[in-house]
C-alpha cells in the first residue's frame, strides 16, 4: 500500500512510554541505591525534567549529560554518591536509543510523517481516526 497509518496508542504514545521507562527507572535506581522515596512533589519535578530532557536529545550521551547537569543536585541531595548519581543518568540517557529507535525506525523511507493526525468526514463530529501517526514512505 502507497499509504501506512501507525496507530500511537493515545495522544502521547512515546511520551507516556518514556515517562513509565523513567518512573521504572527511578524507582528500580532507588531500591537498588537503598535511598527512601521522594515526596510526590521533587518525584513529579524529575520525571518532567528527565522526559523533557530525553525527548530532546540527540543522543544518549547528550541526555546523560543534561541529565546529570539537570538532576544532579536533587539526586546528590538525596545522599547518592556521585558514582550512584552518574549510573541512573546513564541509564535514563540509554531511553533515548530506546524510544528514538522506535520513532526513527526505517526513516530513510519516510517521505513524510504526521503525528496525532485526526481523520473525519466533512461536517461530521464522529472521528475516524484519532491521534494516529500518518507516514507516507518511499517504494511502499
Amino acid at each position: 500500500p502507497a499509504l501506512e497509518l501507525i496507530p500511537t496508542n493515545g495522544r502521547h504514545g512515546a511520551s507516556s512510554r518514556r515517562e513509565r521507562l523513567v518512573r521504572s527507572t527511578l524507582k528500580a535506581a532507588w531500591a537498588k541505591f537503598g535511598v527512601e522515596d521522594l515526596d510526590e512533589e521533587t518525584s513529579e519535578y524529575m520525571v518532567g525534567v528527565a522526559c523533557t530532557v530525553i525527548a530532546e536529545a540527540a543522543t544518549a550521551r547528550d541526555a546523560e549529560l543534561e541529565l546529570f547537569q539537570s538532576l544532579g543536585p536533587i539526586l546528590r541531595a538525596q545522599d547518592l554518591k556521585d558514582k550512584y548519581v552518574s549510573a541512573l543518568c546513564k541509564a535514563l540517557g540509554r531511553a533515548v536509543s530506546d524510544t528514538k529507535e522506535e520513532e526513527s525506525e526505517q526513516d530513510d523511507d519516510v517521505i513524510c510523517r504526521c503525528k496525532d493526525l485526526i481523520l473525519m468526514y466533512l461536517g461530521s463530529t464522529q472521528l475516524l481516526l484519532k491521534d494516529t501517526t500518518f507516514e507516507l514512505r518511499k517504494g511502499h
